[in-house]
């Protein structure tokens, strides 16, 4: 049970603040907010999660807690811990992998 709290809490909002931003950052042209935008949708992500998980039953973790509390309390948690892994994908993008112009006049 220890390792669920763990993984929902840590891992799974930093696996998804990356995501998302690589995501955006290779589909799109990389801008600062992709960042932002990453953090934000590892957030809700994860408050979502949480939130499925309370509405669903009653289990140990779940008696005594509101589950909209609960998801508001994840969303602030898990964006914070989200927005470094988000931060170094953006970085990692802008400097380390620039995109090369492709050629228009191609014979």
């Amino acid at each position: 049970m220890d390792l669920l709290i763990f993984v929902v809490l840590f891992a799974l909002p930093a696996t998804a603040g990356w995501y998302i931003t690589r995501l955006l950052c290779l589909s799109i042209r990389v801008r600062w907010y992709w960042a932002v935008v990453g953090t934000a949708g590892a957030g809700l992500l994860t408050a979502a999660f949480v939130w499925l998980g309370l509405s669903l039953g009653h289990g140990d973790l779940g008696k005594g807690a509101r589950p909209r509390d609960a998801a508001f309390f994840m969303l602030v948690i898990a964006c914070g811990c989200a927005l470094i892994p988000a931060l170094m994908t953006f970085l990692h993008y802008r400097f380390y992998c620039p995109r090369r112009p492709r050629p228009t006049n191609v014979l």
